[in-house]
C-alpha cells in the first residue's frame, strides 16, 4: 500500500475528504521529522515508537577513536500494530 492508497482508505473509513486526510498526514510527517531532528522520541501508543540512534560504529584500538557513525531512524511497532498484523508480540 502506498501513501495515496492509505489516504483514500482513511478518507473512506472516516467520511472525511481526501484533501483533509492528506493535510493531516503531511502535518504528521512534518511533526515526526522535526521531532526526530531534535533527537526526540515519538511514541504513538499501540502503534509504535520512532527514534534515532547511531549506527555503524566501531572502536579503532590503534587510534582510540570511534569510526563510521551515522544517525538513522528506527521504528519499533507497538502491541496493537503487531496484533493486527499477525506478528508475534514478544
Amino acid at each position: 500500500m502506498n501513501k495515496s492508497q492509505l489516504i483514500r482508505l482513511i478518507s473512506w473509513r472516516t467520511g472525511s475528504s481526501q484533501k483533509d486526510i492528506k493535510n493531516i498526514f503531511e502535518a504528521m510527517e512534518d511533526i515526526i521529522g522535526e521531532s526526530l531532528a531534535q533527537d526526540e522520541k515519538v511514541v504513538i501508543a499501540g502503534f509504535g515508537r520512532f527514534h534515532t540512534s547511531m549506527w555503524g560504529d566501531y572502536f579503532n584500538r590503534q587510534t582510540g577513536k570511534y569510526i563510521h557513525l551515522r544517525r538513522v531512524i528506527r521504528f519499533r511497532p507497538g502491541s496493537r500494530l503487531k496484533a493486527k498484523s499477525g506478528c508475534k508480540t514478544s
